[in-house]
């Protein structure tokens, strides 16, 4: 079976400082995988390469079996190919809800999502012309993802996605990420949280610079 991403033997180090050694990882169907570890593990590097953001010291990144770091156009096209939901929202303030997602559709051709389609399938069709200082944390989230999905993503990666919101947004949120995976768009979750877990087909937790299978 072809996998949709996977990466062989990843490691990485910050200075003299080894993160992740001989790390290995793959996606092969629309499902939603937990990544799990304590602060500084390396969870976030580890996003950082999955998407293209940060070259590893060794060891390779494939997206539809193509090599993301074999060239500069591989990894460019892997970046257009998997959508970003940060912690942090990445929103830009002096833009509208509607422009924020529209940033993306821009830059995606042949998109099977439109804007007011999954403003309406994240329940935030009212606050297309809101500023993002103008939403709750929960509202934002929404927006996050419903940017990262109009990218007509090959794969999502979420780092932390209910890091910041109540339990029931908490909710909401995951399930967004259970109707993604039906469309056929597997997820990955950086996550602390055992709630979001239980959401998941599967969970690798970061440990000694290896990823391990906990359950499936």
């Amino acid at each position: 079976m072809n996998s949709i991403l996977k990466c062989e033997n990843i490691k990485f180090s910050y200075g003299k400082t080894e993160v992740l050694s001989d790390l290995n990882f793959s996606v092969n169907t629309p499902s939603i995988t937990g990544i799990k570890g304590p602060s500084g593990s390396g969870k976030t590097t580890l996003f950082g390469i999955l998407s293209g953001l940060l070259n590893p010291d060794a060891g390779k990144v494939y997206l539809n079996e193509i090599d993301i770091y074999k060239n500069y156009k591989n990894k460019i096209l892997a970046r257009k190919k998997i959508g970003l939901v940060f912690q942090n929202y990445n929103l830009i303030r002096e833009l509208t809800v509607f422009q924020n997602i529209q940033i993306v559709e821009d830059l995606v051709r042949n998109n099977r999502f439109k804007i007011e389609e999954i403003l309406e399938k994240m329940n935030i069709s009212d606050l297309k012309s809101r500023y993002p200082d103008q939403l709750s944390i929960g509202q934002r989230q929404r927006v996050a993802i419903a940017r990262a999905l109009c990218g007509n993503p090959s794969v999502i990666l979420a780092d932390e996605p209910t890091g910041s919101v109540d339990p029931s947004n908490k909710k909401n949120i995951l399930e967004l990420f259970l109707h993604i995976k039906k469309v056929g768009i597997p997820v990955i979750i950086s996550s602390h949280d055992q709630t979001t877990f239980e959401f998941c087909d599967k969970v690798f937790s970061i440990n000694e610079k290896l990823l391990m299978e906990e359950y499936t």
